[in-house]
């Protein structure tokens, strides 16, 4: 059984203050074959509200989409462990497996995660190409 899709959200938001038209939320959803969803969203004038700013779809090749799912099957095993902050700024990973079986995994921006002797983050930053891209090691969030 394998990977079917991979959906990581991050959220660049901090509880100790309410920031004004800056990104606060990312979304990155790749599929098997090879199809990707990023969304982008900023804070709103009020607390809960965000607004999508940011949609772009588009296709990688099937040995992209196969290794990508190959180094996130390498990470994130039931053994996984990870650094957990809850005052804003971490990252939400659903894997969904053939069976539509989903795993949630959750852990702190800014830790660089090792696949295969490959950086993940700088991995995906080189093949997707998306300007800006936040992921695990929280290279592109400014931290205040």
């Amino acid at each position: 059984m394998g990977i079917r899709k991979i959906t990581l959200i991050v959220d660049n938001f901090q509880f100790s203050k309410a920031p004004m038209k800056e990104i606060i939320e990312q979304r990155l959803t790749i599929n098997k074959q090879g199809r990707i969803w990023f969304s982008e969203y900023i804070s709103g004038l009020k607390y809960a509200k965000k607004t999508q700013i940011r949609y772009e779809q588009f296709s990688i090749s099937d040995d992209v989409s196969e290794e990508i799912f190959s180094l996130f099957e390498s990470v994130f095993t039931p053994l996984f462990k990870s650094v957990v902050v809850k005052d804003g700024r971490d990252w939400d990973l659903t894997i969904t497996d053939d069976d539509d079986v989903e795993t949630h995994f959750v852990g702190a921006i800014g830790y660089e995660l090792k696949a295969q002797n490959k950086n993940l983050s700088e991995y995906l930053r080189d093949v997707i190409q998306i300007d800006n891209l936040f992921l695990f090691d929280g290279e592109g969030i400014v931290l205040e």
